[in-house]
């Protein structure tokens, strides 16, 4: 598991853990994993960090509820 966390906030000898998760369950399908505000950019204080944190990021396949339920559907009265 990366670390999600910049070591440079955290006190002296404290070690940066994965503490940020993405939690999901079926029938959700994960397609893709990344991580953001890993690099320093220029801000107007100087080089620094967008965030303390380490974005995650999924790209998540959600299926669609009423597709799947199509079979199921009654008539509307009239």
């Amino acid at each position: 598991m990366p670390t999600t966390f910049h070591a440079e906030y955290l006190p002296p000898g404290a070690a940066a853990q994965c503490i940020d998760f993405i939690l999901t369950t079926k029938p959700i399908e994960v397609n893709d994993v990344g991580l953001l505000f890993t690099d320093e950019h220029l801000l107007p204080s100087g080089p620094g960090y967008l965030s303390d944190h380490i974005g995650l990021l999924a790209r998540l396949q959600i299926p669609n509820p009423t597709a799947s339920n199509s079979h199921q559907r009654s008539a509307r009265p009239q």
